[in-house]
């Protein structure tokens, strides 16, 4: 019995050195933590280490290397759903211009979902997730790769944790 076909996710990819692919990338049926299939988000912050890719311009089938790999946009046709797990618990918002080391560009709004005692832009950078969304002001969202980050511009400050009194 043959696996379930995976979803074919329409997207361009930046990639260190490169010219952006414009193609495919595919998502698992199922996920075993959630209902419904996997997410792009998901399979960008997974253990993975290449993704099959299907080049729109000749159909060929290219093997990324997901460490290579600085940006994914979704095309907008492509259901939210599938690009980033919906009912999660945003517990702050931000508007931030993001520069990558390739030279792209974007600015837009990280919605974050911290613990109680992280509060700040920086705790969410420094998280373990490699790949963090960035809403764009048409209202896609851009897959932004931490390791491929030059610098993020906020527009406001990190609000600061209560102090304890010591003793």
């Amino acid at each position: 019995m043959s696996p379930p076909p995976r979803i074919p996710v329409p997207a361009r990819v930046g990639l260190h050195g490169r010219l952006p692919l414009v193609g495919s990338l595919f998502l698992a049926p199922a996920h075993p933590y959630h209902e419904g299939p996997e997410t792009l988000l998901e399979l960008l912050n997974s253990r993975v280490r290449v993704l099959p890719f299907i080049h729109a311009e000749d159909g060929g089938t290219i093997m990324i290397a997901r460490t290579a790999i600085t940006w994914v946009q979704p095309d907008p046709v492509v259901d939210n759903a599938l690009v980033r797990r919906e009912g999660i618990m945003i517990s702050r918002e931000e508007e931030v211009e993001v520069e990558l080391v390739d030279g792209y560009f974007a600015r837009g709004l990280i919605q974050m979902e911290l613990p109680e005692d992280y509060t700040r832009l920086s705790d969410f950078l420094n998280g373990d997730d490699e790949f963090f969304p960035l809403l764009l002001e048409e209202g896609t969202a851009v897959l932004l790769g931490k390791a491929a980050v030059r610098l993020v511009r906020a527009y406001q400050p990190s609000p600061s944790l209560p102090r304890v009194p010591r003793h």
